[in-house]
């Protein structure tokens, strides 16, 4: 599944592939909510996601670092070190989760669960 931001660009935002599950035939509801305000991603799902399920974030287009960020990361390439991918616990910590980066301006996580799914730099 491919997000887009609106036009005029439609530039990518975030692919979740979800791997074959054969082990299960039932059906199951995904839904994919992006978070205002911020480049993240809500994930809910009824049930669990089959093994090799990955989400990516795409954000050479759109993704603006906070003014915050620039104090800690005075250069993009600073920056762009620092990031990654977290998963936003139920106390309002983030997590952050192992990612790669499969090309430039993109972080691949697997996603094993349900979540609100950020990029972010540690502070």
């Amino acid at each position: 599944m491919v997000l887009r931001h609106p036009a005029p660009d439609n530039a990518t935002f975030a692919v979740l592939r979800v791997t074959a599950d054969s082990s299960n035939d039932r059906e199951r509801t995904l839904t994919l909510t992006p978070t205002p305000g911020r480049y993240g991603l809500t994930v809910t799902i009824d049930g669990g996601l089959p093994e090799g399920t990955t989400l990516l974030f795409s954000y050479a287009a759109h993704f603006v670092a906070p003014a915050e960020a620039i104090v800690r990361y005075p250069t993009l390439t600073q920056l762009e070190r620092g990031i990654g991918v977290g998963r936003l616990r139920p106390d309002s910590l983030i997590e952050f989760v192992a990612a790669t980066r499969p090309a430039a301006d993109m972080l691949m996580i697997p996603l094993t669960a349900s979540g609100r799914y950020l990029l972010a730099a540690p502070r």
